[in-house]
């Protein structure tokens, strides 16, 4: 592996007739020329590789093949004789180059049987040089390879198309429908015939290939023939079929016919699959089954009524396997039937124990079909499956045997009833309306078989696990508030009293519950219902906090699991203390999602973050981890780094609900001579171990090795100190003295072997190594398991003292081991030398800018696309300009975001030089001369929703101008660039004489500023405004200032709305020459900025500052009326900036009932719907807080009328009120509507992001919310079609229009 990532390599030939000779190889050529080139469609045959050894091969695709399907494909031949093995190949799939860390998100890691597939759609593939690239496994074996090229247009009427896809992929075929002229059966239906050899997905869409499996779809049976008919297509359309594998690898043919008739029927979407045929699952009885690798086992469950009403329902499915395999299985559960795409929010993939188990309980049961499936994930195994229905009501005296498992909530409850009318007057004014399950009203008919004044008791006896109780009336606990407790079965163990009582005091009429909720493993328990007597003491559930928790938090164990669960952008949190005796180590915390497999992953699922000392009721922190392609979220707080006190961690959810485990180790930073440590560490994290040789005084603890200031840790002496596994073994002297005096001298051996993922590493003496310097280097897992070998790291001939190994990051979590020796001087020594091809990786994938060229691109539906520039010391006197233009058809404000970086791409991508929105397809940044520093840059590219094209321009010129000179430019909204001139001095005693500027405009408009000495960073008086459109036939903008000191002189440019191309001529005067002074433009000032609407206006404020815009409208027809700001420094402070509107004037008290104060997005938005908006003037006044701010203003006018059949992009904000309407008077004066036939008025509705509520009303908008409306929200609709319709408008004649207005939630 280390021949992979070196520019040059070495190779030795031995021949039978001469001597071994050497050649060395340009790495940035070999692979190129060592791969073999494939023919499309043709098999490859007899291929072999040695374990763990790649073989790679080219593709060419051709212009014509740019709008295929293509496949790249590998089959294991070995298999099909010796038997499958798991991962015995991998395929990888890279474009143009491959990179040296061979890393690609374009894989098949794991085969369908003995078939290795990837596909990239005709959405996905572009022309040029593709490598497809096979890794062996573990053994060596033979294989054939293949690219298909499935094409993805039909040529007409009657074209069959013959393609293959593996589970997860995709493939697409698309038809325009051809003019009537040109085909008799144009304009009528189509119909799609497909025939497959196994289950696939089938589904249509309109003008674009559908990327996600959303209704209506079809799964496609094997082996017989499928139809997808869409009725009454319209010429020049074009439609989208998508094929998605299902379960195996499978082949199709698709034949396309049109067809002319009266009727045109379209098949019924299927949704689910019934559980005929399905094994029964019986209540309290195992169900042993054997399960091939991958093989899917489904299982039917009926609940009835009664069950429903008075039961928990548990399901465990243990793994009989020998050895423990953590994912070994996945078991999911679900409610009613079992849908094609078989996701459930009900579902666990991961073991500690063997045992998964899911739960739904009481509160949430409901009588009907549940459906339990159990999938062996990579190999075979044996399994068997357990349903209880653990009871959930009480009666006095009842006693109860359940389980609860990790984040999983159980209930049980009594019901205290005196009486008929009295119980139903108490409970079913309270009970929840959540019930499906009305068990206030269920049991108000039903006498209690004890009524009970006084109080209750459930005692609680834990044979395994431990779990938290809770105790309330009517409701259950949905989730873990106060007050609760925890117990573990250790305690029952051990303790003199072998339960813990859970008392109801002084119950009242209703429901009352006992909620227990899993902890970190499953608990068996037994729960006993006493009635308390009047002699006995009752004791209610007091909360157990930590002393110093001031939120609710759960306190983390060392090394111990936590299991639990979050809704959907929802906080966990979290405390850990850290002592004294903790600091020499390292922490990790790390969350792991427990759900779904490789092929549901999501990689923001959740995000960790972590502070000290306190939990912020604002969750902001630096130190987080938000995204993660393993599903494994991790921080680190190193050695050098930790402090005594109590640590916070929060988990959130991202838009799914996500079940979870959390898991803190402190890992022992100090290594003793022969002994070994493990630990983690996860990208762009530090841990240090280190290795003490002697007595070393605090001046040599980490408090020396850097920082802030922080005091950290100084070591105590050796003496009093071990850290070895046995206790028995103690540092090498207590004193320097002990070991032959301070002049004894070792060589320091550290051995590292890397267990999964990737590591820079490197040592230092007397200091822990902060940065990543050279020397360093970097190792994998891979490298490690090929080589046979671990890694040493040496410190040769050191004396007395503290000497570390610093470990960083790389681009996965890697699991270690450290083991360190001291040896005789006398022995060899190779200090650590660093790897030069590290550098050369920074720049893997990229494309080099350079100034004055563009370069063409593009990026994937929310991936980076990344590029590196040089700016020389020369270039650092010099202003930056890079602009991104998307080459979209029509404007997408936010299809791109870019960002720039310095010196390296940080892992969470973070940039305060970032442009995410434009108004003219161009993202522009600019770093001016007086930031921009030598070195290297980063700009990035992100797609937003979709894959876009685009091309980069990159732009550097020049700052200094000399008399006479001429320099052209660009400057853009919110940024600014700067010129100088330097005056030389006067040797006559007079002033040094006059600068001029002169600036030609050729789009947009500018402020400027002169400044002496320094340039001026902000727009503060005086400062002027130049229009372009003063320029355009030949004029320009002078700027003088006379009479000047000799030095340099600055000109300032900023622009206002839009990016602004221009020339600057600079010139020196004579003292004596006439001159006009640059003065400011008071009454620019005085009169409000005129906006345009749907253009930025950039801006800034002083502290508690107005800055006025004026808006004229003139509208035919009002239309909604929106206006946004939007806070340009970066850092969230909600109540930055406020916005005001007024109708005709400022007044002078600036008092006005439009306004918004406050925001917690950094947005702050006014709006006027089409109701209350009218003609004439309007200002918007925006003031800064108590520090000065950077914003940018915008306005739009979102279309009130509606077309048929025309969408409208428009947005509602938080208690705003937006109107749109649909004129059908031209329909009642014709004659459409009068014959009386059945006619109807349907909206549309898409939610891409936030909630809000919709309602119809016929005539008049509505002014305030009353039923009947309804809600919709983006996380539960998933960009689905939300259809609200005014049915039989043919009977209402006199209604001329009908509305939909929509209210922000």
């Amino acid at each position: 592996m280390d021949a992979i990532r070196n520019i040059w390599w070495c190779l030795i030939f031995t021949a039978s007739w001469t001597l071994p000779y050497m050649v060395c190889i340009d790495a940035s050529d070999s692979v190129h020329n060592t791969a073999q080139a494939l023919v499309i469609n043709e098999w490859l045959n007899t291929q072999r590789c040695l374990p763990y050894s790649w073989k790679d091969y080219t593709i060419e695709v051709t212009d014509h093949m740019a709008h295929d399907n293509i496949i790249f494909e590998a089959v294991d031949v070995a298999s099909e004789v010796e038997g499958y093995k798991l991962e015995a190949l991998s395929v990888h799939v890279f474009k143009e180059a491959i990179p040296a860390d061979r890393d690609t998100a374009l894989s098949a890691r794991r085969g369908i049987h003995t078939v290795y597939e990837v596909g990239l759609t005709s959405h996905d593939i572009t022309q040029g040089l593709y490598y497809l690239a096979v890794l062996c496994g573990p053994t060596a074996t033979t294989f054939k390879v293949r690219v298909r090229d499935v094409p993805g247009e039909f040529q007409g009427d009657g074209d069959t198309i013959s393609g293959q896809v593996c589970p997860g992929m995709w493939g697409y075929h698309q038809f325009t429908v051809p003019a009537a002229a040109d085909n008799n059966h144009a304009g009528a239906h189509v119909r799609l015939e497909i025939s497959t050899e196994g289950y696939v997905y089938g589904l249509m869409h309109l003008d674009d290939p559908p990327l996600h499996l959303v209704a209506p779809y079809f799964l496609l049976a094997a082996n017989q023939s499928n139809t997808i008919t869409t009725c009454n297509v319209r010429e020049g359309t074009t439609y989208f079929l998508g094929i998605k594998g299902y379960k195996e690898c499978t082949g199709y043919d698709v034949r396309l016919r049109y067809f002319n008739s009266e009727v045109c029927e379209v098949e019924e979407s299927e949704h689910a699959l019934g559980h005929h045929g399905l094994e029964e699952l019986r209540v309290n009885h195992f169900m042993q089954r054997h399960s091939s690798a991958d093989a899917v086992h489904d299982f039917h469950l009926a609940v009835s009524e009664v069950e429903a009403l008075e039961s928990n329902l548990v399901v465990e499915v243990e793994d009989l396997a020998g050895a423990l395999h953590m994912r070994g299985l996945t078991v999911s559960l679900y409610v009613g039937s079992i849908p094609p795409d078989r996701k459930t929010e009900f579902s666990v993939s991961y073991t500690g124990d063997k045992l998964y188990s899911l739960a739904i309980n009481a509160h949430d049961l409901e009588a009907g079909d549940y459906y339990v499936a159990v999938q062996a994930n990579g190999q075979a195994t044996t399994f068997r499956v357990l349903v209880r229905l653990v009871q959930a009501k009480m009666r006095i005296g009842d006693h109860v045997n359940g389980v609860v498992c990790p984040g999983e909530l159980i209930y049980h409850f009594f019901d205290n009833s005196e009486g008929v009318s009295t119980h139903a007057n108490a409970t079913a004014s309270a009970a929840p309306d959540h019930r499906r399950k009305a068990l206030a009203t269920a049991y108000a008919t039903e006498p209690s078989l004890l009524s009970v004044d006084g109080s209750i008791r459930f005692k609680l006896t834990l044979h395994s696990g431990d779990l938290y109780y809770s105790v309330s009336h009517l409701h259950p606990m949905l989730k873990l508030v106060p007050p609760y407790r925890r117990v573990d079965y250790l305690l029952h163990q051990n303790h003199s009293t072998p339960y813990t009582d859970v008392d109801i005091c002084n119950i009242e009429h209703g429901l009352q519950y006992v909620s227990l909720k899993g902890g970190d493993s499953c608990a068996e328990y037994e729960v006993e219902l006493l009635q308390i007597s009047e002699f006995d003491a009752c004791h209610e559930v007091e909360h157990e906090c930590l002393e110093a928790c001031s939120v609710l938090c759960q306190e983390l164990t060392n090394n111990h699991f936590h299991y639990a669960s979050c809704e959907p952008y929802s906080w966990n949190d979290y405390m850990f203390t850290v002592s004294e005796a903790d600091l020499s180590k390292n922490m990790i915390v790390e969350a792991d999602t427990l759900f779904g497999t490789s092929n549901t992953r999501d990689f923001e699922a959740l995000g960790l973050y972590m502070w000290y000392g306190e939990l912020p009721s604002v969750r902001e922190s630096d130190i987080k981890s938000t995204y993660s392609v393993e599903q494994s979220w991790a921080l680190a707080v190193s050695a050098h780094d930790i402090k005594v006190g109590n640590y916070f961690f929060s988990v959130k959810c991202g838009p799914e609900p996500v079940s979870y485990r959390i898991l803190l180790e402190l890992t022992h930073a100090l290594v003793e001579d022969g002994e070994l440590a493990m630990g983690l560490v996860c990208p762009d994290d530090w841990v240090y171990h280190y290795a003490q040789i002697g007595n070393v005084s605090s001046h040599s603890s980490f408090a020396d090795s850097g920082g802030s200031g922080t005091a950290h840790y100084n070591l105590p002496p050796p003496a009093t100190q071990s850290h070895s596994a046995n206790g028995s073994k103690k540092l090498l002297a207590t004193t320097a003295e002990a070991e032959g005096g301070a002049g004894e001298r070792y060589h320091v051996r550290f051995t590292l072997t890397v267990h999964s993922g990737d590591v820079y590493y490197l040592a230092r003496s007397e200091h822990a190594p902060i940065k990543l310097v050279p020397p360093y280097r970097w190792v994998d897992y891979l490298e490690q398991m090929v080589d046979h070998h671990a890694t040493q790291v040496m410190l040769c001939d050191v004396s007395a003292g503290l000497h570390y190994l610093g470990l960083y990051g790389g681009k996965a979590c890697s699991n270690y081991e450290i083991q360190m020796d001291l040896l005789p001087v006398s022995e060899p020594c190779a200090s650590l030398a660093h790897d030069l091809s590290l550098s050369a990786d920074a720049h893997a994938g990229m494309t080099q800018l350079h100034s004055g060229h563009s370069v063409r691109g593009s990026c994937q539906p929310h991936a980076f696309t990344d590029y590196y520039l040089y700016v020389t010391e020369e270039l650092a006197e010099d202003n930056l300009v890079l602009e991104v233009h998307d080459l979209l058809p029509s404007l997408d404000t936010t299809a791109l975001e870019v960002y720039l970086y310095y010196g390296s791409i940080p892992s969470d991508r973070i940039s305060q030089r970032s442009s995410k929105f434009t108004s003219d397809h161009i993202y522009s940044i600019t770093v001016n001369q007086w930031d921009i520093q030598a070195g290297e840059y980063f700009l990035s590219v992100k797609c937003g929703a979709k894959a876009v094209e685009y091309t980069v321009v990159t732009e550097l010129f020049r700052a200094r101008m000399l008399p006479g000179d001429h320099v052209a430019g660009e400057v853009c909204p919110g940024e600014m660039v700067f010129h100088y001139i330097d005056l030389p001095p006067n040797n006559h005693g007079h002033d040094a004489g006059h600068v001029e500027f002169a600036l030609v405009l050729h789009e947009g408009n500018v402020r400027y500023k002169l400044q002496h000495e320094t340039p001026a960073l902000k727009m503060f008086p005086p400062y002027a405004t130049a229009h372009s459109e003063l320029h355009l036939h030949g004029g320009n903008t002078t700027i003088q200032t006379c009479h000047v000191d000799y030095g340099r002189w600055w000109i300032s440019l900023r622009a206002i709305d839009k990016c602004s191309e221009y020339d600057i001529y600079s010139q020196l005067y004579h003292y004596d020459e006439p001159c006009t002074e640059f003065g400011h433009e008071v009454e620019a000032q005085a009169v409000a900025a005129e906006l345009k609407e749907q253009h930025f206006y950039y801006e800034e404020c002083t502290p508690y500052s107005y800055i006025d815009f004026h808006v004229n409208l003139h509208m035919d027809v009002m239309d909604n009326f929106l206006v946004e700001v939007e806070d340009l420094e970066g850092d969230k402070n909600t109540g930055a900036l406020s916005m005001f509107m007024y109708k005709g004037s400022i007044p002078q008290d600036r008092a006005s009932e439009y306004r918004t104060e406050y925001s917690d997005s950094s947005i702050w938005t006014l709006s006027l719907n089409s109701h209350d908006v009218s003609n004439g003037d309007y200002y918007i006044s925006v003031k800064c807080g108590a520090e000065g701010r950077r914003f940018r203003v915008i306005y739009f006018l979102i279309s009130a009328q509606l077309e048929e059949e025309v969408w409208v992009e428009a947005e509602v904000c938080p208690g705003d009120w937006v109107h749109h309407y649909l004129d059908v008077s031209h329909l009642q004066e014709s004659d459409d509507l009068s014959s009386g036939a059945a006619a109807s008025v349907e909206f549309d509705i898409m939610v891409h992001e936030g909630n809000m509520y919709y309602l119809l009303r016929p005539d008049e908008a509505p002014t305030r919310m009353v039923p009947p409306y309804r809600f919709a929200d983006s996380h539960a609709l998933h960009e689905e079609t939300v259809h609200a319709s005014f049915c039989n408008i043919q009977d209402y004649p006199s209604v001329h229009k009908y509305f939909l207005s929509l209210l922000g939630g």
